[in-house]
Order: C-alpha cells, then structure tokens, then sequence
C-alpha cells in the first residue's frame, strides 16, 4: 500500500506508460534511484533553508534567501 493515496494514481499510470516503454527493468531502477536522491535533495534543502519561512515570493529574492541559508550551514 502506497503511503499516499495519489501514490496509487501514479504507480498506476507509470506502469501503464512501462507497457510501451523503449528501456528495460534496469534502466528504471537506475532511473527510480535518481529521483529518490533528488527528492532527498529538496527535502534537506527545504529543511536547512526553511523556505516555508521566507517573506518573499518573488525569484530574485528566494534565490538570494537559498545561497546565504546555504552558505551559512556550510560554514556553520
């Protein structure tokens, strides 16, 4: 059982786009692999970063909120 209910829509619909899919079982693994370290990636970013937090919306702003949280957790 998926741990989201909309983990079942989308298991669904990527094993139905499998069926037709030009790559084997391996190369889904490698790319299933991928996307967990990508996921991990936006989530320890999302947690060192507090971006949730942040008083700003626009790009500019939120880029420059990101490099200094970032900067200041490297150094810490």
């Amino acid at each position: 059982m998926p741990a989201y209910p909309h983990d079942a829509k989308r298991l669904a619909l990527l094993l139905h786009c499998l069926q037709d899919a030009p790559f084997q079982r391996d190369d889904f693994a490698l790319l299933q692999g991928q996307h967990w370290q990508i996921d991990q990636y936006q989530r320890a970013i999302k947690q060192v970063c507090h971006i949730e937090h942040f008083q700003v919306r626009s790009e500019r702003p939120v880029r420059s909120q990101i490099f200094v949280k970032i900067l200041s957790f490297v150094y810490l």
